[in-house]
C-alpha cells in the first residue's frame, strides 16, 4: 500500500513539455523528472549535454528537440510536435529564459539598448504567451492541464544595485531593466491565465526561485545572504520539492500563485 505522500505527489507517467532545458535550472528540474519517471520533451536552443546526460538515464520516453523559441511559427511547431510525439501534454514547464552573467556588462538604464530590451522580451514572456495559446486549447481539449512559469524574486521586487559592487562600493555590473520586468509580466500573465482558464480545470501556477549558488564570488555570495533572512544563497535541490508539488495532484486547488523560494528576501 502506498503512503500518503506516494499518492498526493507522484507524478509517473505524466507527459512533460519543459523549454530552456539545458539551462542550470531546467536541466536540473530534466534529471529530477526523469526520476519521477515521467516521459519528457526537452527543449533547448543548444543540446548537446542533454543527450549527453539524460538519454542513458530515462526509463520513460525522452525527446529532445533543438529550437529557438523567438517566434510564435516556432513555439506552434514545438507544441504539435510534443503532442503528436507524446499523445498529449499534462504539463507545461517554461524554464526558458535570457540572464545576464554577473561579469556581462555595466551599461546604465539611459544607454540600455533596444535590441537587448527585444531580444529579452522575445525569450522571458513572449515565448510563453505564444506557448500558452496553443497549449491552452489543447489542454481544453482533454479538459485539465498545468502550466508552470519559472519567475524568480525579481518577479515582484526590483534589482538591488549594491549587490554589484566591489569592496570599495564601485558598480562592476548593473542588472539590467529587462530582466525583471519580464519576470514581473510572467507573474501578471500567470494571474491572467489562472482567471481567464478557471473554470476548466487548467492550473496556471509561477514558481520563483532566488539567486541559487553555482560559482558565483565570493564577495557576491556574502553580500546577497546579508539579504537573505536565511543568511545564504539558495541551493538547486531546494527547488525539487516545490516543482512537484505544482506538477502533482497535490496543488489541485493551487492557481494563480506565484509560489517564491527566496529564503524570506522580499518578506521586507
Amino acid at each position: 500500500m502506498k503512503n500518503i505522500y506516494q499518492k498526493i505527489f507522484n507524478i509517473k507517467n505524466k507527459n512533460i513539455l519543459l523549454t530552456g532545458a539545458n539551462g542550470f535550472l531546467g536541466l536540473y528540474f530534466s534529471k529530477l523528472l526523469i526520476d519521477c519517471e515521467t516521459n519528457l520533451y526537452l527543449v533547448d536552443k543548444e543540446i548537446s549535454n542533454l543527450k549527453k546526460n539524460l538519454i542513458k538515464k530515462s526509463k520513460s520516453k525522452l525527446i529532445i528537440q533543438k529550437s529557438n523559441i523567438k517566434k510564435k511559427k516556432d513555439c506552434k511547431k514545438i507544441v504539435e510536435n510534443s503532442i503528436k510525439k507524446l499523445g498529449h501534454i499534462d504539463i507545461f514547464i517554461n524554464c526558458a529564459a535570457k540572464n545576464d552573467s554577473l561579469s556581462s556588462r555595466n551599461i546604465p538604464f539611459e544607454k540600455y539598448n533596444e535590441d537587448e530590451w527585444k531580444d529579452t522580451m522575445e525569450i522571458n514572456l513572449s515565448s510563453a504567451f505564444y506557448f500558452s495559446q496553443f497549449l491552452c486549447k489543447h489542454f481544453e481539449k482533454n479538459k485539465k492541464g498545468k502550466i508552470i512559469f519559472i519567475g524568480s524574486h525579481y518577479s515582484v521586487v526590483a534589482p538591488d544595485q549594491s549587490l554589484y559592487t566591489d569592496s570599495k562600493g564601485k558598480q562592476i555590473f548593473i542588472k539590467g531593466p529587462d530582466y525583471g520586468v519580464s519576470k514581473f509580466g510572467l507573474l501578471g500573465l500567470t494571474k491572467y491565465l489562472a482567471s481567464y482558464y478557471g473554470e476548466k480545470n487548467i492550473n496556471v501556477n509561477l514558481l520563483s526561485p532566488t539567486s541559487i549558488k553555482n560559482k558565483e564570488n565570493l564577495d557576491f555570495q556574502k553580500k546577497f545572504s546579508m539579504k537573505t533572512p536565511i543568511r545564504r544563497m539558495s541551493q538547486l535541490e531546494e527547488y525539487a520539492g516545490p516543482l512537484l508539488f505544482l506538477c502533482s495532484n497535490s496543488s489541485s486547488y493551487v492557481n494563480g500563485f506565484n509560489l517564491l523560494i527566496d529564503g524570506g528576501l522580499t518578506s521586507a
